[in-house]
């Protein structure tokens, strides 16, 4: 393809963040797609609606991604250690955790705890007034159970903040530190991190106003659980940019993102990183581990298609999977069209009440029709 046709496919990429820019549902966004070895990656629009603090979003422009951190980092860390034989899927989260020895979740296992059916709630206020780590691992471990473990799938926050600790645990090192060493480092991800260098913050797309402040967050992890736990949790606190982002689902497709603006050492990197994760425990991690009943359809981590908070749109496969983050933030990858997509937005700088759904699922279906052309 020549570089003014992929110029042409990156603007079709690019319609809907288009329109939802002028529908101020964000101020602008990026987004990357790859389709078996080639890739597309493109921006549009501001980091913020406010003129002094607005700059034009790049490819680059890093972002608050909220839960893709349970998704991009805790996933991939837990998975990595039992790959290293460092934690067992299928033990009680106890083994690691004693905290939960002696409440509710104390048979939950690590497998449970993924796949969102641990049986923990979905939340606990941890930050007014903030708690250290081992009063938050107190609460949650405390905390009545919706269900028995294993019964059904409930999405918590309070699980991958247990798996977040317990990961470090196993690997003897802080959270970031180990994610960052066990995970991004190998795949080449250096634009990503837990938290930001204050010389860092301008240059990221700010999230919500503070009411307190009359501040937007600039920089700083905008959930509030995260934040008050110093900016490193399981369930959230990760930044990160189109492009890296766009090289881990790649890893996921047994592809390096190659192609336009692609290099054999980002391809080398992708392949460094699917070794860390072995196939067999990729695949477990997209199977289904929930009843498919109810709507409920959860891998390790990941949304499945058909699952009640599937965004994928109308066109991906029955194989696709992915997640999102509360910010305005997500990720599909669906292995049967050899594509991955990405899509980068501070949809809360709106206010909470936008719904980016629609732009979610249009995103999806242009890539998908992309995908079907190349191959078709």
């Amino acid at each position: 393809m020549t570089d003014k046709h992929d110029a042409a496919v990156l603007e079709r990429l690019l319609e809907p963040l288009h329109a939802a820019v002028e529908r101020k549902w964000t101020p602008g966004g990026a987004a990357a797609v790859h389709i078996r070895g080639r890739r597309w990656i493109g921006a549009i629009g501001s980091t913020s609606s406010e003129p002094e603090a607005a700059r034009p979003v790049e490819p680059d422009t890093v972002y608050d991604c909220a839960s893709l951190t349970k998704v991009a980092a805790t996933l991939p860390l837990v998975l990595r250690l039992a790959a290293e034989g460092c934690l067992q899927l299928d033990e009680p989260a106890s083994r690691l955790l004693p905290e939960l020895a002696a409440g509710p979740a104390r048979a939950a296992t690590v497998r449970q705890l993924l796949a969102h059916t641990s049986g923990l709630p979905s939340g606990e206020n941890l930050h007014s007034p903030p708690v250290p780590l081992a009063e938050a691992l107190r609460r949650i471990a405390a905390r009545e159970l919706r269900s028995e473990p294993g019964a059904s799938a409930a999405y918590s926050d309070l699980g991958f903040l247990l798996l977040g600790e317990l990961a470090s645990r196993a690997a003897g090192l802080p959270l970031d530190q180990a994610v960052r060493q066990l995970v991004w480092e190998p795949l080449g991800m250096r634009r990503t991190s837990y938290g930001l260098r204050e010389a860092e913050r301008a240059a990221c797309a700010p999230t919500e106003r503070d009411a307190a402040s009359g501040r937007c967050w600039h920089g700083i992890v905008h959930d509030e659980n995260a934040r008050a736990l110093g900016g490193v949790a399981g369930h959230a606190g990760m930044f990160s940019t189109a492009g890296d982002l766009l090289r881990y689902a790649a890893m996921w497709l047994d592809e390096p993102a190659a192609g336009s603006g692609a290099s054999s050492k980002a391809a080398e990197s992708v392949a460094a990183g699917a070794e860390a994760l072995p196939e067999r425990i990729r695949r477990e991690a997209a199977r289904l581990q929930t009843s498919g009943q109810d709507g409920e359809r959860r891998g390790l981590g990941w949304v499945l298609r058909g699952d009640k908070a599937d965004c994928f749109g109308s066109l991906a496969s029955g194989s696709a999977f992915g997640h999102t983050g509360f910010t305005g933030t997500s990720v599909l990858i669906d292995p049967e069209r050899g594509l991955a997509a990405v899509l980068l937005t501070n949809r809360v700088h709106f206010g909470r009440g936008v719904d980016l759904a629609p732009l979610r699922r249009e995103f999806h279906d242009a890539a998908c029709r992309l995908a079907e052309g190349l191959t078709g």
